[in-house]
């Protein structure tokens, strides 16, 4: 999984500054709104805003944290090497998975969301 976590990281590690870019475009237009808003309907855009935050900044975490996995140890290497080639790659299994966990609920929350502001703005 996290070789694959790596290979899909480094694939997409051109988006980086666009993650970066919408992220920022996400966090003024939240910031303005919440600012300058005096009415729920001035509220618009609030919640696409802290939608787009989050995947940004998902998206920007995996990037760079998974694109930096270590390789498998090779039999050819020393004892202790690979025993710290291993905690070091069983530390990104266990990001990994928290990862995961998260990515799955920032899923739902997305939804929820999304589901709101569509009920509000379009029905």
């Amino acid at each position: 999984m996290i070789d694959s976590f790596r290979n899909i990281a480094k694939t997409i590690e051109p988006l980086k500054p666009l993650a970066v870019a919408v992220g920022l475009l996400c966090l003024i237009v939240a910031i303005v709104t919440v600012l300058t808003s005096e009415t729920p309907e001035g509220d618009r855009y609030l919640i696409p805003a802290v939608v787009g935050l989050l995947w940004s900044l998902s998206s920007y975490v995996f990037i760079g944290y998974f694109a930096s996995v270590p390789e498998k140890t090779r039999a050819s290497q020393g004892l202790l090497q690979r025993m710290k080639g291993r905690l070091h790659r069983g530390w990104y299994w266990f990001v990994a998975l928290a990862f995961t966990a998260t990515t799955l609920a920032a899923a739902f929350m997305s939804y929820r969301l999304v589901s709101i502001w569509l009920g509000e703005h379009l029905g």
